[in-house]
């Protein structure tokens, strides 16, 4: 019998999580592209090896500093999951945290959704609730549009919001509060004290590239109150939409699904908004 020593096995692939040294640059239309061919997109099949390629990927979607170098030299940014967190705020729709509804990044586990803030959002009469698919990232439409022919903003939330925005046209009453929901990061790492899908789980380091994923704990890597999408469709009800710190009992609710974001928010309704007779505005999407 034969095995073969610990220190023997091929190493896990490492990338800097860093869009300039993986050599990619963010231009002007929001795009991703290659710094030495501007023209080019995001390349997946960086080698032969499934793992390289995967860990490469992951690299590009998690956070770190990167530059803009056809914008600003000296403007610190992040990779696509952050610079997405970064636009959403400025935007006025920042991240807001569960279970703990607080905006500043909790030392605990936790989820975060993207949320108009609550002193503005109770003031809404229309509130434009989204539930994007069980396996994407918080406000990513899709990854392929981001790294592709489209760009950051047509490819997650972004456009949503950049569209409401224009429709309002600068008045405040006629401007949708917005709840960005996040039933696809519910695993949560105490590495990097954040939550992410399971294919960003995945592209975590491991002991050697040989060796399988790390396992997923039931109570461990959960948040309380959001361990699957329904639960956590459910929190958003109890805790955000029928609480008058955050949302007037007159507003009108209007909800949209992304693939099985709307069966969530049907079997939900189902279960729930009928016996109690409430009256939602529901548009489903998918």
């Amino acid at each position: 019998m034969f095995r073969r020593l610990p220190g023997s096995l091929p190493e896990d692939p490492k990338f800097p999580a860093n869009l300039n040294k993986l050599g990619y640059f963010i231009n002007k239309e929001n795009q991703i592209r290659k710094i030495n061919k501007p023209d080019e997109k995001f390349h997946f099949h960086i080698t032969n090896n499934d793992r390289y390629n995967e860990v490469h990927r992951e690299a590009v979607h998690g956070e770190s500093n990167i530059i803009r170098p056809l914008l600003c030299a000296d403007n610190p940014l992040a990779c696509i999951r952050a610079e997405v967190s970064s636009q959403m705020t400025k935007l006025g729709i920042p991240p807001l945290y569960l279970p703990q509804l607080d905006v500043a990044k909790p030392r605990e586990p936790h989820i975060p959704i993207y949320a108009t803030p609550s002193d503005i959002l109770k003031t809404k009469r229309r509130i434009l609730i989204v539930v994007n698919n069980s396996d994407s990232d918080l406000g990513v439409w899709s990854y392929r549009i981001v790294r592709g022919e489209g760009s950051i903003t047509s490819g997650t939330c972004i456009s949503l919001v950049e569209e409401i925005k224009r429709r309002a046209d600068g008045i405040s009453d006629l401007e949708l509060g917005t709840l960005i929901l996040n039933p696809g990061e519910l695993i949560y790492s105490h590495r990097t004290m954040s939550a992410m899908t399971h294919t960003a789980w995945l592209g975590q380091p491991r002991s050697s590239a040989v060796h399988p994923a790390n396992i997923i704990h039931p109570e461990y890597n959960m948040v309380p109150g959001n361990k699957t999408s329904a639960e956590h469709l459910a929190f958003i009800f109890d805790k955000i939409l029928e609480n008058p710190n955050f949302v007037s009992e007159n507003a009108e609710l209007y909800l949209v699904g992304l693939i099985d974001g709307a069966r969530d928010i049907l079997e939900y309704l189902n279960q729930r908004c009928n016996d109690n007779g409430e009256q939602t505005s529901l548009y489903l999407g998918s």
